[in-house]
């Protein structure tokens, strides 16, 4: 993997929290099921957390990734509660 700095100000944005998230690396995989579905799994690797490692830093991080998915998305794609 190779160090990108150019997510890291969306990163930042997306967690909503000031300091350093230097990302390690970025993968992405896409692909059809057999049904026709589409899956798509993408991973990024941090050289340090960007949130605490409990549930609330969990929970946190769940909400500001389905935040950033309605964004994306322009909420066709929105979170259950």
């Amino acid at each position: 993997m190779t160090t990108s700095r150019v997510s890291v100000g969306r990163l930042r944005a997306l967690i909503g929290r000031p300091g350093v998230a230097e990302v390690e690396g970025w993968e992405a995989r896409e692909g059809q099921r057999d049904d026709g579905a589409v899956e798509s799994e993408q991973r990024v690797v941090l050289r340090t957390p960007v949130v605490e490692f409990s549930v609330s830093g969990g929970e946190y991080l769940g909400r500001a990734y389905w935040r950033e998915v309605e964004r994306i998305t322009g909420r066709l794609v929105q979170a259950r509660e």
